[in-house]
């Protein structure tokens, strides 16, 4: 990262709140319905003690870097393929990510309030968005992360408390009517979310503490666990056949006897997440790769840009998105997993050497 781009420790969470947030809010609950139906958020709470584990991974990968930008710490530490090696497997997971995102959010747009409107106005102008702000940088980006997140967040807590009524919390239990193995599914659906945390080492800036580490995987369980349960209670079974639960609970939403259809509030939460979502992966894919140039580095970001404009006008069914996005978060949760034990590896054996020479 630029060295005049600095973050705070408190910027960045605010970021990776919105970033991870809309995945654990949005894109993985009806993954979750499906897989285990009403026990879904035992699956959450399962993966918990997990991920506190794994993120002891990424605190040490970041004590042990002295809280360097992982990749410039690589280049300097390692030769030059593998440090090639490790920039591929992180863009193509950022990109995979982007084109996830990018294909949801204009799926939604269709589906909700602009049938008629084609793909390529809706993507080409939330895609102009996404280019100019990671052409702006880091910093600009963490600062719209900071003026978008409390009313995100204010509109969350309004649904919620406004939803009440209808809520019935004995829909919850009772637990493991389906056996244990759906729950494990929905689990790991959970931890490929979360895991997504591992760009912390791209981001590094400043000290990240365990403390704060471990509080970020909690916040992105709270955020996963919230409203799937709301979508629970209110619902029941019938969730499982929804295809955006958190939309649909804002559909329910009314304001005293006169008030009524202000689910236009969540246009306002799922662009803020994606529009923050898909500019932090284009950034961050010219930045593993550590392009310096101001010209090379806008036109690369420009050509992803338009990669995946090309991609999201490829024709895809929502089932067969669905289908897509099991597999993804399947394959994400082991591509994850072994990407992090590599990193942990490659720092360990630094380390060692390091200290032998010493």
């Amino acid at each position: 990262m630029l060295r005049t781009d600095k973050l705070s420790p408190l910027q960045i969470y605010f970021m990776l709140i919105l970033v991870v947030g809309l995945v654990n809010h949005v894109t993985i609950i009806p993954l979750l319905l499906q897989a285990s139906a009403k026990d879904a958020w035992m699956g959450v709470l399962l993966s918990l003690g997990p991920l506190l584990l794994w993120m002891l991974l990424i605190a040490y990968i970041a004590k042990a870097t002295h809280q360097r930008n992982f990749m410039g710490w690589l280049r300097d530490r390692t030769s030059l393929w593998l440090s090639s090696l490790i920039a591929a497997l992180f863009s193509l997971y950022l990109f995979a990510n982007a084109y996830i995102t990018f294909k949801e959010t204009i799926m939604w747009i269709q589906v909700t309030f602009l049938p008629q409107t084609p793909i390529t106005v809706t993507g080409s102008v939330l895609l102009s968005l996404c280019y100019y702000s990671s052409r702006k940088g880091i910093k600009s980006l963490a600062i719209a992360s900071g003026l978008l997140l409390p009313a995100v967040l204010a509109f969350g807590y309004f649904v919620m408390g406004s939803n009440f009524q209808f809520k019935r919390y004995e829909l919850l239990s009772p637990p493991f009517i389906n056996g244990v193995m759906p729950v494990v599914k929905s689990a790991q659906y959970v931890a490929a979310s979360i895991m997504e945390l591992l760009v912390l080492l791209i981001l590094q800036h400043s000290s990240l503490k365990r403390t704060h580490l471990f509080v970020l995987v909690l916040v992105m369980g709270g955020l996963t666990i919230g409203p799937l349960m709301g979508a629970i209670a209110t619902f029941g079974l019938e969730s499982v056949q929804l295809r955006y639960p958190s939309y649909e609970q804002w559909r329910l939403v009314t304001i005293g006897s006169y008030i009524a259809h202000v689910d236009f509030l969540s246009i306002y939460q799922w662009l803020s997440g994606a529009f923050v979502r898909i500019s932090l992966m284009v950034l961050l894919i010219s930045e593993v790769w550590r392009i310096k140039a101001p010209r090379q580095k806008n036109g690369f970001q420009f050509g992803l840009c338009g990669l995946l404009l090309v991609l999201v006008v490829a024709p895809l069914s929502d089932t067969g998105f669905l289908k897509l996005l099991t597999g993804y978060y399947t394959t994400v949760f082991w591509y994850l997993l072994a990407l992090s034990l590599l990193l942990f590896l490659i720092v360990y054996i630094q380390a060692r050497k390091k200290g032998e020479s010493q």
